[in-house]
């Protein structure tokens, strides 16, 4: 788990990769992060099969345990929802 203080900006990369040869830029994602009580989603860049964004200090608003959460066709019939559960945690 990462560890950051509330406010502060960190780029986070997660690779991220599917059974098949399915390469992740090739599909429609969104990322969103979610804590108990908070959850936005992330302007992301994605390379081959790595995601990666920035959590500007800004829209921090929540302290607490962070989880990254990936849906591939989010809303669609075929939606794929993936989660990395406790990635990184920020605190006063």
């Amino acid at each position: 788990m990462i560890y950051n203080q509330l406010g502060t900006t960190f780029t986070l990369e997660w690779p991220v990769y599917i059974e098949d040869d399915t390469v992740l830029s090739e599909l429609d994602i969104t990322v969103y992060v979610s804590c108990s009580r908070f959850k936005k989603e992330m302007d992301i860049t994605v390379e081959d099969n790595t995601v990666t964004f920035t959590f500007q200090g800004t829209d921090q608003k929540v302290c607490g345990e962070y989880d990254l959460i990936l849906y591939i066709n989010e809303g669609k019939a075929d939606q794929v929802i993936l989660k990395n559960k406790k990635v990184f945690k920020l605190y006063r």
